[in-house]
């Protein structure tokens, strides 16, 4: 018997409504889908069964069942996800779009950081140590800063330099 699709996974049935799986890496590797728990939306991990134990982990009373993943993750988890179901799964879990950060260099050599909103077509500059910065060391530090704190927002950053 090959493993369990996680796809008919639906326990426990009590708490889990399964909406899709947004990852399956097949036999013996995990799998993520989102969801239901208690009503609220989130994203559900499991380990894929084998040829000697299908039911996976984790699994209750014999049945393969779906965990919860903390919210901090879901971030993590929408950029693992197959570029073309990421503004889905961002969408259905109420999370900002994802947000593509651009490094601008001019002939001056000034360095400018630009954003823009996923789906929209215009970037836009970004004030303060991120517009037309001449020292590319104190540029680069607010670069880092201007990713993590939104990271830590729960946006999903796309940095191209």
């Amino acid at each position: 018997m090959t493993y369990i699709n996680p796809q008919d996974v639906h326990s426990p049935k009590n708490h889990w409504k399964l909406v899709d799986v947004i990852i399956d890496e097949g036999p013996g590797r995990c799998s993520y889908a989102i969801g239901t728990w208690d009503g609220e939306r989130r994203v559900g991990f499991r380990w894929n069964g084998t040829d000697e134990n299908p039911i996976g982990n984790p699994q209750s009373r014999g049945l393969p069942t779906w965990t919860m993943l903390d919210d901090k993750l879901h971030p993590a988890v929408i950029a693992l996800a197959p570029e073309d179901k990421q503004s889905l799964i961002s969408a259905y879990l109420n999370r900002p779009r994802r947000i593509e950060l651009v490094v601008d260099r001019h002939p001056s050599g000034r360095h400018t950081l630009k954003e823009r909103e996923e789906g929209k077509g215009m970037y836009r500059d970004l004030g303060g140590p991120l517009a037309s910065n001449i020292d590319q060391g104190e540029f680069y530090r607010a670069v880092a800063k201007e990713i993590a704190s939104r990271q830590e927002a729960g946006q999903h950053v796309v940095f191209r330099d």
